[in-house]
């Protein structure tokens, strides 16, 4: 019967001859050692979540047939499949399989990039360094073992070694040195540099025995390691609990200061609204009345242009001759405008009218035209061709007012600006009385330049200085509102966050309390992945471009005996053709708080650690460490 460290290492010279010899084989890259059986090419392939049943052929053929993705172990076609990086001369590794053919080295070996000519140097031995002087170690207590007590052995004389140990005590320390054994068998028979004699077989129970309680010191040395750094957590969690302490007394303290501010506030604004409210029912009363004005006068100043236009096209139509003057005989041909039509258009009942034997535009415009303008009608068109008449530019108030003839009228042009301008100073004088004033003037009003340009340009004139100082006023009632409004609004989110915190399950003693809102990153090759605890996970291109939300605060998703040691973040953005994004973040204890350690083992569904002495356990920080001892 050979040791075990012998029959492993005969099976590991095995495979390597196998691996380096002539035996021509399919080579299956990326499935893990314990997996292998399922992988067998002289049968169908069935997915490892028993979903489907493939030819052999389909496995590693660079296409996803699989839920699972265990169809491409060795492949990238499979988004959420894992490859086995077999790592010979260290220990082997999972890694997510879009990482194979991607041009980087993964695996230290370099199996990760085999089809593609990108030169990955092995670093497994490098990383197997901090290993060696356990395995050397260990080596040399076999040795030294199996020297001092040969003699015991030899000549079949044999003694039974007894540990005087209960089962239950032994059972465990075989159980923990057996699981590390496991984890390094290979790699210890791998480099062991000394070997055993075979005479000296006989004895493996003796080697083996002192081969586990070797490994049991250092499972005893690995739980005093963990003993220690919660007992350095426990400290400063403590530290940091006392904090959350003060910190949460310090929160409803403000809290309560932040509602009476809130209460003072609410009844502010009322005051702050009634103030405004009244200022803007002063300032639309001005307002209207100054628009209502304005329509006015601007009624009044459009008919004024309508009635000059309509004298200067009848004076037009009168004057046959062109000469600038209306004469008795022009006139007397508009027998309509005879009063008595029973008899002849007299001359003398034409110069009545006329006040002289002809009159030019501005005498026609002062004594004639409200004479014949409601009875004026214009003559047919002459059978014979006449010459057209000089058309008539667009009159308008700049003509009116700058012609000669009207420029001579009597009435006062100063008086009519005087007038218009001051019904805008006075606004007290009703707009009807205004009105009924400019119609009684009608006949000899001229409009303004300054309002004329505000006609045409369809704009009111300024509002007078009352009127200005009233929308000041109502102007800064309304901004004293919106200030007001805006310090309760910002005080309401305030205490709505407040109570959100107050509201979290921060852990047993609120502890977690501390990192609420705080934020972490961890810096991976493409991207950084960043916490805010209680808040959002995202993911952050390095190369630029938009960040993705990995998920929104949802819940604590531990174990029944302890929720509090995994986060759950959830609905984050939805993957293309795929679910919604997820995180797990698993707490462990640490003196340091940092995230670390960030996965994808399933499509879209992220796992993170965060290392915090908030997740240190009191119980393992004051449990007495004793090593199991082994006695002859």
């Amino acid at each position: 019967m050979f040791p075990l460290y012998v029959n492993l290492a005969i099976i590991l010279w095995f495979c390597t001859t196998i691996s380096n010899g002539n035996i021509e084989q399919t080579v299956l890259r990326g499935v893990q050692t314990s997996l292998l059986s399922m992988y067998v090419p002289s049968k169908p392939f069935t997915c490892l979540d028993g979903s489907l049943t493939i030819p052999f052929e389909f496995v590693n053929d660079d296409y996803c047939d699989c839920q699972d993705g265990s169809d491409e172990p060795g492949t990238s076609a499979c988004p959420n499949g894992q490859f086995f990086c077999e790592n010979k001369g260290y220990f082997g590794t999972l890694i997510p399989s879009h990482f194979v053919g991607d041009g980087i080295c993964d695996c230290c070996d370099g199996s990760d990039e085999y089809e593609t000519t990108v030169v990955c140097n092995n670093t497994c031995f490098a990383s197997h360094n901090p290993h060696r002087s356990l395995i050397l170690n260990l080596t040399n207590n076999l040795i030294f073992y199996q020297t001092i007590f040969n003699p015991i052995f030899s000549n079949k004389n044999k003694k039974t070694i007894k540990l005087k140990k209960s089962k239950h005590q032994t059972s465990k320390v075989i159980f923990n040195a057996t699981k590390i054994y496991s984890q390094h068998g290979l790699l210890i028979d791998k480099y062991m540099d000394k070997t055993i004699d075979d005479d000296n077989y006989m004895n493996n129970s003796f080697l083996k025995t002192y081969f586990i309680r070797f490994l049991s010191q250092k499972v005893q040395a690995g739980r005093e390691a963990k003993r220690a750094l919660h007992e350095a957590g426990v400290a400063k969690k403590k530290q940091i609990i006392a904090s959350t302490i003060a910190n949460k007394s310090e929160r409803q303290k403000q809290l309560d200061e932040l509602e009476k501010d809130l209460k003072k506030l609410e009844n502010e604004l009322k005051e702050k609204e009634e103030l405004k409210r009244q200022a803007e029912i002063l300032e639309n009363a001005a307002k209207e009345k100054h628009n209502k004005l304005w329509e006015v006068e601007k009624r009044a100043i459009q008919d004024l242009i309508s009635r000059n236009n309509q004298i200067r096209e009848i004076f037009a139509d009168l004057d046959t001759n062109g000469d600038s003057l209306v004469s008795i005989a022009e006139l007397q041909k508009h027998t309509e405008l005879d009063i008595n039509q029973k008899n002849e258009f007299t001359t003398e009942e034409v110069r009545s009218i006329l006040g002289s034997d002809s009159v030019d535009l501005n005498e026609f415009n002062i004594s004639v035209f409200d004479q014949i303008s409601n009875s004026y009608q214009k003559l047919p068109e002459p059978t014979r061709p006449t010459p057209e008449p000089t058309p008539l530019a667009e009159p308008s108030i700049d003509s009116i007012t700058t012609q000669p003839s009207l420029l001579e009228t009597p009435v006062d042009e100063d008086d009519l600006r005087t007038h218009t301008r001051s019904s805008y100073k006075n606004e007290d004088d009703s707009a009807d009385d205004y009105e009924e004033d400019n119609h009684r003037q009608s006949s000899s009003i001229a409009t303004s330049l300054e309002h004329e340009k505000h006609i045409h340009d369809s704009v009111a004139p300024e509002y007078n200085d009352e009127t200005k100082r009233l929308i000041q006023i109502a102007d800064q009632a309304r901004n004293e509102y919106h200030e007001v409004g805006e310090k309760l609004l910002s005080i309401k989110r305030q205490i709505d966050d407040l109570k959100k915190q107050s509201n979290i399950d921060a852990g047993p003693h609120d502890e977690y309390a501390a990192i609420i809102d705080q934020c972490f990153d961890f810096e991976e090759r493409e991207y950084t992945y960043q916490i805010c605890m209680f808040k959002t996970a995202k993911q952050i291109p390095k190369g630029g471009g938009s960040e993705v939300i990995i998920g929104y605060w949802d819940s604590w998703c531990g174990p029944k005996d302890n929720k509090y040691l995994k986060m759950k973040y959830a609905n984050g953005a939805t993957c293309w053709n795929g679910p919604a994004r997820s995180l797990v973040v698993t707490l462990q204890c640490g003196v340091e708080q940092k995230l670390s350690d960030v996965r994808e083992p399933s499509r879209c569904e992220y796992t993170m650690t965060f290392e915090t002495p908030l997740a240190c356990d009191e119980t393992i920080a004051t449990t007495s460490i004793h090593l199991d001892h082994v006695e002859f």
